[in-house]
């Protein structure tokens, strides 16, 4: 079975991330949860996409952090990416539909976005109804469509990316890119180009097994996602209703407050329970954290948070000099 998390919506987003373990357990009274989860032209030009990975001079961490026993996790910020790791961090894993980051960044890449903008109208097709079942099939996150309908290019990234819908991913990226393998190759290109060495893409929703990643380069990727104003924007939104596609729920901002927001959730049988979130300083993106390969997802955003939390302490105990890599223990809760 693949599922990702239902979260019951917070009005409240005044909490600071101190309070983060009220944040977690108030919310597990009413929580849910969603099921998660071709072909030609390999000559494809990688526009330039901001590259955090490799930054030299890094600041150095004061102390270790908290880091959970499963799985791996890493800590960076949204300017020199990457500062510390948890144990085995350089090992590729499944890492579900946290895939939608890269997936959002390639089409933005491919069809530009400014705020403010809706963009081309995607006409869906017998073949995006076909997708539809596919994952409905599967027990995987979809939105219904129907032949014949239009719906915005900047709409169809808020299910994409609020709630996840497997099925839409799988429609954009076709229609951003003419087929699944051609946007396989162009995102593969893409990381690449950002110097990530672990991170292979073999489809859009994150759905498959075969794409994978680490938590550390999925903070590089992170990074650059959130400086893309567009995504940012949709993440961070409330629920919606949709022209052609009804309600979206933005399941990622039921755990905004005024320092921290939920980026990305993912789910599968193979990925486990993962989870980016990421703190705030201002209105300006500060820190950055992933956790990949959690039992449950409230362990996952518990464990996320804490590690938000805890990073940025040491950081600002820290000092300016070479990135801190694989330190700290193993927590112990």
């Amino acid at each position: 079975m693949k599922r990702e998390f239902r979260l019951p919506k917070r009005k409240n987003r005044i909490l600071r991330m101190t309070s983060c373990g009220v944040v977690v357990g108030a919310m597990a009274a009413g929580m849910l949860y969603f099921y998660d989860g071709a072909e030609t032209d390999p000559q494809i030009a990688v526009s330039s996409t901001p590259q955090v990975a490799g930054v030299v001079n890094k600041p150095t961490l004061a102390t270790p952090l908290p880091w959970p026993k499963y799985g791996q996790a890493a800590y960076g910020t949204i300017q020199y990416g990457s500062l510390a790791t948890s144990a085995e961090s350089d090992k590729p894993v499944p890492i579900a539909s946290l895939a939608k980051t890269i997936t959002a960044q390639a089409i933005l890449q491919k069809k530009p976005l400014a705020l403010g903008e809706l963009g081309p109208k995607i006409t869906i097709t017998k073949d995006d109804e076909a997708l539809y079942n596919k994952y409905l099939i599967k027990d995987g996150s979809v939105t219904l469509v129907k032949s014949g309908q239009k719906i915005h290019q900047y709409h169809a990234m808020q299910a994409m990316l609020m709630s996840s819908s497997n099925n839409v991913t799988d429609t954009l990226a076709i229609w951003a890119f003419g087929s699944m393998d051609t946007y396989n190759t162009y995102a593969n290109a893409m990381v690449a180009e950002m110097g990530l060495t672990n991170t292979t893409v073999s489809d859009a929703s994150g759905f498959s097994p075969k794409t994978v990643s680490t938590s550390e380069e999925m903070v590089a990727v992170t990074a650059g996602f959130l400086k893309q104003p567009v995504l940012k924007q949709i993440i961070t939104g409330d629920d919606a209703n949709v022209p052609g596609l009804g309600a979206v729920t933005n399941y990622n901002s039921a755990l905004n407050t005024k320092d921290i927001i939920g980026v990305k959730a993912g789910y599968t049988d193979e990925a486990e329970r993962c989870f980016i979130s990421a703190s705030l300083d201002g209105d300006e993106v500060y820190s950055i954290s992933v956790v990949l390969g959690a039992d449950d997802i409230l362990t996952a955003i518990k464990d996320s948070q804490t590690i938000l939390k805890k990073g940025n302490e040491s950081l600002e105990n820290g000092s300016a000099g070479s990135n801190i890599t694989n330190q700290g223990d193993q927590d112990d809760s």
